[in-house]
Formats: C-alpha cells, structure tokens, sequence
C-alpha cells in the first residue's frame, strides 16, 4: 500500500506539472521583435520560435492580407541552417519577393510581421511595426577636450596578449568618437594603422580589447585621442604594463595568406583588380617565402571566362607569386550554366585538378580543407552541402583529431553567429545545413574555420572568435575586394579599402595579422595569436594589473582585474561564460511557445520524486 501511495503522490506531481505547462507556453511568445519603431536602416530583429518550414515574412501594413498579397521579404525559421529562435534581420532575410522591388529595403512606413506554419498561410503570430526617418546625427564642429582620464586594466593574458579594458573619461565635454594607437616614445608604431576607433558613450566609454590580440612589438604605450569629426584634440598617453610589448614567438615555420572576395571584374582598370594587384604586390615584397595564397570564394565577380582572364593577367605581371589555391563562392554561380558546368570551368580557371568542388591539401604539416556549393540555389547565396561531403568533413577531421594536426577549414559562406558578418542582424551568413556543418566542427578544437561572403571589415567585434583551446576558432576574412561593416550595411555604401591576413605558424603559437593592401599597413585592432601546446611556458606574462595612466594613478584606485581572459560580450546564439555555439537542438516548440526547460523541470521534479521513492525503498529493505 505504501508503493500504491507513492505511485498516486508521483502521478498527482505530474498532473500539476501539466497543469502550469500552458501557464509557461503563454509566456514565451511565438513571434517577437526587438522593438517596435525603428529608423530607417536599423536592423529589425525578428525572433521566431518555429519547426520545420514555418515561415516568417514583412508585409506593408495596409497590403498584409496573408495568402493573397506578397510579402516583402521572408525567411525559414528552423531551416536554412538558422536554429529555431535565433534573432534575425528581417532587413536581410533570404528570400525577396519580387513583387515589391519599391520597399525591398524597407523604407519609411508601417509594417506588419508575419509567421506562418508550414509553409502555409495558417498565422502563427503577428507584430507591428513603424519604420521613421533617421535621426541626424550631430557632431560638434569645435575640438574637443583632451580625455580626462584613461585606465587599462590587463587581464594577465601573458606573452604579448592586449586581453583586457581601457576606460576613457571624458574632458568637459564628451566628444563623438576616440581613437587610440600602439605607440612608443617616438608616437604611434610605424606600420600599423589605428588600434580602434570607437564612438564616445557618455561620461565614460569603455573598449574590451578582443581576446588574443597581440600587443605590436615595442608598444609601450598607447595613445587615446578625442574627436568630432576631423578636429581631434591632443593625444592623452596611456603607458601599458611593464614589458608589455616584450615578446618573442620564435622561429617562423610556415607562412601564407587568406583573403576572399577579391570580385574580378573584366574590366582591367577596375577598382577591385587594382586591389587584387596590390595585395599580390605586398605579399611578393615581405613574404617570399609563403607556402601559398588560399582564396575563400568569390575569387570573380560573375564566373565568366573575361574575368578570370584578367585574374590570371593580373597575377602573371606579378614574378615570384605564390601557389594560389582558391575555393568557390557564390558570385561563380552568376552564370547562367548547369551546376557542373559552373564548378567544371571554377577547377578549369582556378587549376584544380580536383573531381569535386570540396578538396584539401597538406601543406607545412598542416591540413588545409576547402569546402564548397553544390547548388545554386537563391544563386549560390546559400552554400548547399550534400551529406557526401559533411561525411568525408566528418572523417577527415576525425582522423586528424588523433594526432592535433592545425587544420585550416575554408568555406565562402560563414556559420550563423560564429564571427564577424554573420550575426543574424548582420544577415551575412548562408549555409543551408549550417547547423549538421556546425555540429561535425565543434567537436574539434584543432579547427581554424575562414570564412568571407559578408566582406566585413577586420576591425569588426568577433572577426577573430578565439575556442579557448575546447572548441574551433571561427576568423572573419573581410575582403580583397571591398569592404563592409554595420555603418555601412544601415547606408548600403562600400567601406575603402583591402583587407586579408597573413598567417604565421610557429612551434608553439599561430598569430593571423590583418593586412590592409592599400594602405600597405598591418591593421592594429587585427593582430591574434592562437596559442597552440607550450605556449607562454617559460616567458614572462604580465603578471601586474597596476593600470600606469597620465598622471599616474593611485594603485588603490586602480580597476580589479579582469578574471576571465575571453570576458567579451557574447555573440547572439553563445553561451555567455564559455562564448560556444548554443545547442541548436534547444529549441522552442512553435504551437506551446514553451522552450523546452519546461521539459527539463518536468525531468528534474520526477528525477527527485523516484530519488524518494528509492530511499524508502532502501529504508523498507534495510
């Protein structure tokens, strides 16, 4: 009897559990956005919590009956490797209705939200929304005030590393931006552009220096400028840590370079071949002895026979080029040809002699993967990945695992959330099964994954999302081309400029070094070391967090320290503490709205119950 009581207290636990379900359904809504009034160009983050093919799309607010009118704009909501609940840009999503081209980019007026299940018209939930004009933005036409103040607290990363915050306090007026320089007692380190610029916010503005960025050589300092526009004032001088800048990596190993979207064009004074001419300029003078060039996609701008000719034209008025191995993006699809006539003539033009368009080389004792489009789907703006090749992926780094080989994955397209330019509010990423690609490399911490596609500038937060030795290391390539960033994705204007890195291994470390190849400079907000075994051992670190400033600062006062070395703010789709990807499988069922911690609530509370009922029946058999 007393097993029957039992039995009925465990059935009547679970019947209250049932009972609070919907109670927690209600609470979590199916359909969500940010906000509600944006201006124009702001991102519109829409979040949905969905399954399958139920759909999410923005229609104007007086021409929103679904079934009947067009939408604007749509996307999948658990499909095209985007995790049910994850925030993203209706501004960007996948698909484009045609019959709108007048509000493609979501002008000023009223708008409603829509979600659909399964790919029908049944409506899930709606939202709101405005669109207004933007906001002027004014910047004072006076010079502003030296900074007041201006701490940096180390994280004591060790040999070299910047990890850490500098905190500026405004003069009497705060200014619009500051920008601040590696320096030494001569002024800023020659060679390398501006450390960071960063928009004023207030009183007092704080910069978290991305995790594993190498302080430059010889730095001893860094200077802090305030700004409106082009009137800057005196520079406030920022001395680091004692030896900071105090390093040495050794003896390099192998050396090469990454860069994508170079975009060819056919027409031989073209700006974006002007870039691809310099950048193999300053790679044949400071690094002859490079292994090779690896290209992530885009390497032409349409894929026609023309460009590539001016490709190779461009390379051969070059003399001592290195081996340049590229991978397929998704502008080599713009031709209007079979699928197997678009990779036959990419391997043709690009001297591969590979039978598929996923290959890898071995290379300096490091294995090089290049993966690729098998569709052309939305023209190859998706990268489509059969389960042919997620499988030789899966058992090429399996096998690599063994031993810890470096290997450097290459991918035009980039995985969702995983670095700079493809952040759902960003709308760059695009691979149809991100999440089974995402699931094969998590497991490898060994990975270095490139991708391009979004052209974003490597000044970006998250263009180098360092694995902490526990899972892959995700770098943003930027662009030969031209370039991105969110200023310019609010405006639709192309940022100045050519970027792509230089990459040095060493017995103990991999340090990547932002190159821009038209002002010939190393970027200074890009330079990053992945530390590999060994590293650090036997060097000095950092071990002080004594914040020197102008004038000096009284150690009681000085900022704690900062405890975690990858304390940055976590992309959309991380764990805060550990910055991993979250698990896709944790998703919201889109009919209850309930996440499923419901479910592990119900789990635990019946966990604990036969925990009870076991003690009694140790107690009873005792």
């Amino acid at each position: 009897m007393k097993r029957f009581g039992i039995f009925l207290t465990l059935v009547a636990m679970l019947i209250a559990c049932l009972a609070v379900f919907p109670a927690w359904a209600e609470d979590t809504p199916v359909l969500s956005t940010d906000k509600t009034v944006y201006e124009v160009g702001d991102p519109i983050m829409v979040t949905a919590h969905g399954s399958g093919s139920d759909w999410v799309g923005i229609y104007p607010a007086d021409k929103c009956e679904v079934g009947v009118d067009s939408t604007i704009r749509y996307y999948y909501c658990a499909k095209d490797g985007i995790p049910s609940g994850t925030p993203v840009d209706m501004r960007n999503a996948l698909y484009v209705d045609n019959g709108r081209p007048a509000l493609i980019n979501i002008p000023v007026g009223k708008y409603k939200i829509v979600m659909c299940a399964n790919d029908g018209y049944d409506v899930l939930g709606e939202v709101d929304i405005e669109v207004v004009p933007r906001k002027p933005v004014n910047i004072p036409d006076e010079v502003p005030d030296k900074p007041a103040e201006v701490t940096y607290t180390s994280a004591k990363a060790g040999k070299g590393r910047a990890d850490g915050t500098v905190t500026i306090k405004a003069g009497a007026k705060a200014p619009y931006s500051y920008t601040l320089w590696w320096a030494n007692a001569d002024g800023p380190i020659e060679g390398y552009t501006e450390m960071d610029t960063l928009l004023a916010t207030g009183e007092t503005t704080t910069l978290t220096v991305t995790p594993n960025t190498l302080i430059p050589q010889g730095a001893d300092r860094i200077l802090v400028y305030a700004a409106n526009g082009d009137k800057q004032s005196e520079a406030y001088t920022l001395m680091l840590p004692d030896g900071a800048g105090n390093y040495a990596l050794g003896e390099i190993k192998q050396e090469f370079q990454v860069m994508s979207d170079v975009h060819v064009k056919d027409q031989a004074n073209h700006i974006h071949n002007k870039h691809w001419d310099m950048a193999l300029q300053d790679i044949v003078k400071i690094s002859p002895n490079s292994m090779g060039i690896f290209l992530n996609g885009d390497t032409v701008d349409t894929g026609s026979t023309a460009e590539y000719a001016q490709f190779h034209s461009i390379i051969e008025r070059n003399k001592g080029v290195p081996t340049i191995y590229a991978g397929i993006g998704n502008h080599e699809f713009y031709q209007a040809l079979t699928i197997e006539a678009i990779h036959g003539r990419f391997l043709k033009e690009t001297g591969n002699d590979s039978e598929t368009i996923y290959f890898d080389r071995w290379l300096g004792g490091a294995h090089f993967i290049f993966l690729g489009s098998e569709a052309a789907t939305q023209g190859g703006a998706y990268a489509t990945l059969s389960q042919t090749q997620l499988d030789w992926l899966k058992g090429l780094l399996e096998e690599d695992a063994k031993t810890g080989v470096p290997v450097f994955l290459f991918l035009h397209q980039g995985i969702i959330n995983t670095s700079a330019g493809t952040m759902g509010y960003q709308g760059w990423h695009g691979i149809h099964q991100g999440q089974e690609l995402l699931a094969i490399i998590e497991k490898h911490p060994n990975v270095v994954m490139f991708s391009g596609h979004s052209h974003w500038i490597l000044e970006s937060d998250l263009s180098f999302n360092y694995g902490g030795g526990e899972r892959p290391t995700y770098v943003n390539t930027a662009s030969c081309g031209y370039l991105w960033d969110d200023g310019a994705n609010l405006t639709n204007t192309k940022v100045k400029g050519s970027q792509g890195y230089y990459v040095y291994m060493y017995d103990d470390c991999i340090v990547f070094r932002g190159r821009d190849f038209e002002k010939q400079a190393w970027i200074g907000s890009a330079q990053f070391v992945l530390p590999l075994a060994g590293y650090g051992e036997g060097d000095d670190v950092t071990e002080t967090t004594e914040v020197q400033t102008e004038p000096v600062v009284d150690p009681e006062e000085t900022t704690a320290a900062v405890a975690d070395t990858d304390a940055i703010t976590p992309a959309p789709g991380t764990d805060a503490t550990t910055g991993a990807v979250t698990d896709p499988s944790v998703e919201t069922d889109a009919e209850s709205g309930c996440s499923s911690v419901v479910s592990s609530s119900l789990v635990i509370l019946l966990l604990s119950a036969l925990g009870a009922v076991y003690a009694v029946r140790r107690r009873g058999e005792r």
